[in-house]
């Protein structure tokens, strides 16, 4: 467990979260969650800064998901067989990151210009599902 801060402007003032992550969890469904639905809600309330500021952490994210993806490819054309340590590891988190997320999501609907938490969670969904993919894996 971690301490993932997230700062926003909140009646006229700048508020700093300290929102929990599970570090277990599959770190693409958190990526996907604050550096991209987290950066589009901010830009609904017009908070660009950091809007721009969770952009920019999506960026570092898809270079790390682009290395590890090609690692687990690279991992799974030598030992096919890691692909069911790695489907195990999978059964074993996907779904409680998916929890973590969707739980997280429910805020979302409480910004000025809110969004839908279920839209949310599809979304965080679709991009962890890509990354599998990009992985050369399949989802539980």
């Amino acid at each position: 467990m971690a301490l993932f801060p997230v700062q926003g402007i909140f009646e006229g003032d700048f508020v700093v979260l300290l929102v929990p992550v599970d570090t277990d969890d599959p770190m693409t469904v958190v990526d996907a969650l604050l550096n991209s639905s987290f950066a589009d809600l901010a830009r609904r309330n017009s908070d660009e800064f950091l809007a721009l500021l969770f952009t920019e952490f999506g960026v570092d994210a898809e270079r790390s998901q682009d290395w590890s993806s090609a690692l687990v490819r690279y991992a799974l054309e030598r030992r096919p067989e890691l692909a069911e340590v790695l489907g195990s590891w999978l059964d074993t988190w996907q779904s409680r990151a998916f929890e973590a997320a969707g739980s997280l999501a429910a805020v979302f609907a409480s910004a000025p210009a809110a969004m839908v938490p279920g839209e949310v969670a599809d979304a965080v969904r679709g991009q962890h599902q890509a990354y599998l993919e990009r992985c050369g894996l399949k989802s539980g």
